[in-house]
This record gives C-alpha cells, structure tokens and sequence, in this order.
C-alpha cells in the first residue's frame, strides 16, 4: 500500500529544489529533492512560473516505490515537459518545493519567493500544450524585433516618431493567421497573474549588453524570450505595428499587462523604488487563485515600503489581511492614494471590511479608466497627511473640510446590444438624453452661470475625463462629435467613421477615440452635482444623493464620505464611499470653503 510523502522539515532560510526521472518502463515519474539555504544553492536551479490550474492533486509523482506525493494535472505536466528535455538540473516548483499542508512554512516560503527568483540561474515559464498556432505567435513577435532593430525603432533618443521610419507594408499588418497566433497566446491566463508580476521583476538579468530578464516562455514545442515578446507588445501599443483588434479584448488587456510588469521590471533594475501601494494599484486587475496573494505576491516587488508587519500569513482571513496592509500604508507609510481603490461606493463584496479598505478581488476600473492616482492633482494642497489609527475599532480618524452634499446623479445609460468593435459601448437616444440632461444642470447652476456655452463644455469633457483627455483647442467640437456619434441610429453603423473623418481632421479623430475610448469607464461610475455650491463631478456608480463632498487633508483628490452613525443629530462616524474628481477642487480650491475638522471612518 502507497503512502504519501512526508516532506522534511526546513531550516531558516533553507528551501527545496526538485528533479524528476521517468522509469521507462512504467512510464512512472519520481522526483528528488534537494536542501539547501539560498545562498548554498544560488543559481543552481531553475524556476519555473507557471499558471497552477484546477488544484485537484489528481496526479502522482514517486519518491520511492511504496510513496508518493499528490500532485496538480500541470506539475504532472511540467515534470513530464521537463524528462521529455532531458533536463537533469533542479529545479524551483512552488506547488512541490513548498510543502502546501504546511501553513507556517508556506508563509515563510512565501516571504522569501523574490530572492528564490532572482538567485536562480534563469526562469522559465510553462503554458502548456494548448496554445493554438504556437509558432505563428514566435514567428511575428520576432520579425517585429528583427525588423525593429533593423530600422533603428527602439531607443531612439533623438525623440523621433518611430511610426515614421517603420516599413510602410509592415506597419500596416503582418500575415493574418501569424497575428492570430500572437493574439492567442495573449489570451493565456498566465500573463493575468498577479504572482507572475512578481516573477518577471524578479528574475536574474540576461549577461548581455541590453539586460533585462532572463526568462523564457515555453508552449507546445516553441519557445519565447519574454524581452522578444516585450518589445513587439510595445511596438503594438505605441501603433508602429497593426497587431490588435479592439474585439480581442483578452489580447489587449494581456498586452497592457505585459507593459505594467515590463515597467515594474524596469525600475526595480534601476533601483527607482516601486512604493507598495503604487505597486497595488498598478497590479489592481491582475488574478490570484487564493485572495490574499493579491497582497503578498505585489510586496514582493517593492524595495522601500515599511511593511514589516504585512507578512505573509495563510492563516490569517482574507478581510484581515487586506484591512493590515491599508492600515500599513494609510497609518503607518502615511501614504493615501490606496484610497482610490476604497469606497462602498465602488460595491466592495466583503462586509467585513471596512470601507476604508480596498478589496483587491474587484478588480475594478479606477476613476473614468484613468489612473487617476498618477495624475497630478493637489486637493489637499500641501497639507501633511492628518489620519490617527485605531486597529481595534478598525476606524481611522482623518481631518478634512466638507464642501457639500451630492444632489442629483446622472448614471451612464446602460449600453445596448451592438458589435464590440464600437470604441463607444452605447448610443442611440438615451445617451444623447443623459449628455442634455448634465448640460442643463450647467445651465442652472450658479458656479457656472457666467460661464458661456463653450467654457461649460469644457468643465463637461474634463470631467468626463478626469481632465486627462489629449489636449484640444476646440472642447465644443468633442461634444458636437459625440452628439454625431451617437445620433445615426441604434446600431452600430460604418456611416458613423466616415461622417466624423469628413468632420474632424485626423489628429482631431485620433484626440476623440482616445476621448470616447476613456468614457468606457463611465459605465460604472456617476456623474453627480452638488447641491448647493453647484459642483459637476465624477465619483462611483454607488454614491447617492446626499453624499458628503470633502477634502481630506494628505488625498490628493476630493472624495465622498456617507453618514454612518449619528448622535443627537451629528453624524460621528462615516463610511468611504470613494474618491471623485470635481472640476474646480483638485488643486486646493476648496481650503477656504470650511473649518478643517475630524472625520472618523468606519
């Protein structure tokens, strides 16, 4: 009778490597382990990243003839793909060198995952048999660097529009069925990973002139230089190639994350530190099979955050975990643009947590898409971070001046059934009814009553951008151009391109693709005013009529707060409901409209 495997004990700072051997006969893979301290067995193995799939240990892997460990369908997988090499080097492979039962050494293990990266000798990453056209996708991302390097299109420090000097014929597309082979690798759930951030920061620099990480993709028999794959996706983005399509949107969305982790990378190599809560923002959409990877798998990356008590704990329940690493930032760092991704208002799922906690399983669209956290803005003004912590009660205390209160909202009408190949989800009459509707609220309020038609539209197209639209001298064209865009009829029509390309000049169309393309996230938040100084905003699709508007001394955007509990008529604690822009506070305006005072959240 088989019994399982007992894993041996680690000692501080030791981890296991792994090799496998297949008894020909049997068709049986048995493994062997190897201990050691990182500094013993620094770049003597390989790590492997990889995706770890449906968790059902359905597989077995041998130690002797009479134990064995249970393992997952891919590590089965990997070990075969790893024999089939013929490689008889060790190897680091979390779900095995880990001893997952084990709840105390798995958080230790974890604490230690960037240093077992980068001291590896190299890493490879695993995706499996499944990825359709492999070689096609090999083949295009390779021409676009060869042709690239060619043409001089990377680094060019003279500032030149690399688009210009790029082949005609292959800025307008490569063959069909090789960018159909790219698109459906990127479809591959291991670039959404939030702990393949971590591994691609991580990993051992290439010894070559240009560096960057020494990894290599590896999918049914092809295999890819992950710095390969880098470039010809930011070619792609930048428009020097034609390798996307607006429907393939699991591609796009792949390709912006390979860009964040490229950036990640870039700065963690130039010691350009990447704060913790940045890092959490920037990695906010990406997945995590277990919720609380969200916040260890990103701690990884940064160098420089005070964050000795956010350790890795599996012990410890998802809402505590979460609401550690805010209070870390918020109290400890004194670091508040972890606020952008809090709120009731934004439909956290955790009742638990408190609404000044972020719940990193949303993976919802910061402000308007933008990362409004990156942008400039100083509503606080020079203000020093003002906040007081209470851990027990899990309320924070911060000081703040309140505005107002939110009157009525004008949600973004919900989108029709129409092609996705519509850069604008919605149209027909609703829509232009919801653009009258905010403008007769312009109309009639007294802030911008002195305002002229042009003046008001332009505080309309700023907030519906959070005022990061591409620049233009003429906002009343955008306006007339989504009133064009959506007023053909309730289907998408190719009318709609020709009559704006015959309307605007082309880096006119370029500036409103780029404009219509940020309102997509208009779909989950609201447009409200204020009800009695007269404020347009932008805030969470949650925030209600009779929200606060305040500033919160050390926030950088306005924000709105909710009445949580009262006594004798005054509101003592209050609820997050989220930040917002509002045309005409976010660069200290609104310090002289009230007494600073203490706002306790809950």
């Amino acid at each position: 009778m088989r019994s399982l495997y007992q894993y041996q004990l680690l000692n501080p700072q030791e981890i296991r490597v792994v090799r496998f051997k297949r008894h020909e006969s049997t068709r049986r893979l048995s493994f062997e382990f190897r201990l050691g301290t990182i500094d013993e067995l620094r770049k003597t193995y390989t790590a492997i990243s990889y995706c770890w799939g449906i968790p059902d240990r359905a597989a077995e892997l041998f130690c002797s003839y009479d134990r064995c460990l249970r393992v997952t369908r891919i590590v089965e997988e990997i070990a075969h793909w790893l024999v089939d090499r013929q490689c008889e080097e060790y190897f680091w492979i979390d779900f095995l060198c880990i001893n997952q039962g084990d709840l105390r050494e798995k958080g230790e293990q974890v604490a230690m995952m960037r240093t077992i990266f980068s001291s590896s000798a190299k890493v490879e990453a695993w995706l499996g048999y499944d990825i359709e056209d492999g070689e096609a996708a090999v083949r295009v991302a390779r021409d676009i660097k060869e042709a690239a390097f060619d043409k001089q299109c990377l680094d060019d420090d003279a500032g030149n529009d690399v688009s210009q000097t790029w082949p005609r014929h292959m800025r307008a597309g490569f063959p069909q069925s090789d960018v159909n082979g790219l698109r459906g690798l990127l479809r591959h759930p291991w670039f959404t990973r939030v702990w393949v951030a971590q591994e691609i920061v991580a990993a051992p620099e290439v010894e070559s002139p240009r560096g960057g990480a020494n990894l290599v993709l590896f999918f049914n028999h092809c295999t890819l230089p992950w710095s390969t794959l880098v470039i010809a996706i930011g070619l792609a983005l930048e428009g020097v190639v034609e390798i996307f399509d607006q429907r393939d949107g699991g591609a796009m969305v792949a390709a912006q994350y390979i860009c964040i982790m490229s950036t990640l990378r870039d700065r963690y190599e130039q010691r350009n530190p990447v704060h913790f809560g940045e890092a959490l923002l920037e990695c906010l959409t990406f997945q995590a099979s277990d919720a609380r990877d969200m916040i260890y798998a990103v701690k990884g990356i940064c160098r420089d955050v005070r964050t000795g008590s956010v350790l890795p704990d599996y012990t410890a329940s998802v809402p505590d975990v979460y609401c550690q690493a805010a209070y870390t930032l918020i109290v400890e760092n004194q670091l508040f643009n972890v606020l952008v991704a809090a709120g009731v208002g934004l439909g956290q799922a955790e009742a638990e947590l408190p609404s000044w906690t972020p719940d990193w399983r949303l993976g919802v669209s910061l402000i308007g898409g933008y990362d409004i956290h990156k942008l400039q803005y100083t509503a606080s003004g020079s203000h020093r971070p003002d906040v007081r912590g209470h851990w027990e009660s899990k309320t924070l205390t911060f000081k703040g001046i309140q505005i107002d209160f939110c009157g009525d909202s004008y949600p973004f009408p919900q989108p029709k059934s129409a092609p996705p190949e519509t850069i604008f989800a919605i149209i027909g009459s609703s829509a232009l009814q919801w653009v009258k509707g905010i403008e007769d609220f312009l109309d009639k309020s007294t802030r911008y009553s002195r305002f002229t038609k042009d003046m008001k539209e332009v505080v309309l197209v700023r907030t519906m951008t959070v005022n990061s639209s591409p620049p233009t001298t003429d906002s009343s064209k955008l306006i007339d151009s989504l009133r064009l865009w959506l007023n053909v009829n309730d289907t998408w029509d190719e009318s709609r391109s020709s009559q704006l390309r015959d309307y605007m000049a082309f880096d006119e169309l370029n500036r409103f693709n780029l404009f219509t393309h940020g309102l997509s996230g208009l779909a989950v938040l609201n447009l409200f005013g204020s009800e009695k100084q007269g404020f347009l905003g932008l805030g969470p699709k949650g925030a209600r009529k009779g929200d606060m508007l305040c500033v919160l001394l050390g926030l950088h955007v306005p924000c709105l707060l909710r009445p949580k509990e009262t006594k004798e008529g005054n509101t003592i604690t209050w609820e997050f409901v989220g930040v917002c822009y509002v045309d005409g506070l976010m660069y200290g305006e609104g310090l002289e409209m009230g007494p600073i005072q203490g706002f306790t959240l809950v």
